[in-house]
């Protein structure tokens, strides 16, 4: 025991306790969580010598990555991140794991000075400079501010009209479908009302087309909405009364329902 050195005797210890712990029938499972290692490292020991075990040197994996150190290096001077290099050695067929591959390209890369351990998800590490341009160069626009722009002609700060429109060329046919269908009120005009529903009810985009389809449904009303000067909008959402009595003006609905609706029975 006094030749052992440090790391044999903390080994020793541990596979003595993974011996105990076999004899006193724990399962692989709870062993491994109270020692707080792996069920495949009690499985490998379970019938080990842990004296003998101990004095055993375990094989490096780092050996097995040696014949590819330079294709590696090579790798890391084109850029790559450790997890880009892990997989182009895989494709190589090199035979060990993909963590035992970064671990050796991040000591080989922190040898050199390098730190890719940041890059392991993203693009090449060459590439960090290419993505800071282009953050910085990101515009972000809320829905609120589209919101803004489409019903209240309010611009966007962040970024200019015209380079909004040629970017996303929706936005600008949707401006100019809500400000057609502004004026058909504001100049309560019946043809702008036609045009406006034969323009749009074969439209590209189908909630579009199906807002113009019900409007060519309930032209009757839609029409009286245009001309009248009167208008229920602000209480249309709340006051079913109201919406009842509509449906029944243009048939959506019976006067049988409608005197149950609104009407109170006869004592």
């Amino acid at each position: 025991m006094d030749n052992l050195t440090e790391n044999e005797k903390k080994r020793l210890e541990l596979l003595t306790n993974i011996k105990k712990m076999l004899d006193a029938d724990y399962n692989y499972k709870d062993i491994a969580a109270t020692l707080g290692i792996s069920t495949r490292t009690v499985i490998r020991y379970k019938d080990c010598n842990p004296l003998e075990q101990c004095h055993l040197k375990r094989p490096s994996r780092k050996k097995g990555l040696y014949k590819y150190k330079d294709e590696i290096i090579q790798l890391l001077n084109e850029g790559y991140h450790a997890a880009g290099i892990a997989r182009e050695m895989k494709e190589k067929g090199c035979p060990l794991g993909n963590s035992t591959i970064r671990k050796y390209a991040k000591e080989l890369a922190h040898e050199r000075g390098d730190d890719i351990s940041r890059y392991r998800k993203g693009p090449k590490a060459g590439d960090k400079e290419t993505l800071k341009t282009l953050t910085a160069k990101t515009v972000v626009i809320k829905k609120q501010d589209i919101i803004k722009l489409l019903w209240m002609n309010k611009s966007i700060e962040s970024i200019n009209r015209d380079s909004l429109y040629r970017q996303y060329p929706i936005i600008q046919k949707l401006q100019i479908c809500i400000n057609e269908f502004r004026h058909i009120f504001i100049y309560k005009s019946i043809p702008r009302l036609y045009l406006f529903i034969e323009r749009y009810k074969k439209s590209e985009f189908v909630s579009i087309a199906s807002f113009a389809k019900g409007l060519e449904r309930d032209i009757d009303a839609v029409e009286n909405a245009v001309v009248s000067p009167l208008s229920n909008g602000f209480v249309e959402g709340i006051n079913n009364r109201t919406k009842m009595i509509k449906r029944i003006m243009y048939g959506r609905c019976g006067l049988e329902l409608l005197s149950a609706k609104i009407m109170l029975p006869y004592a």
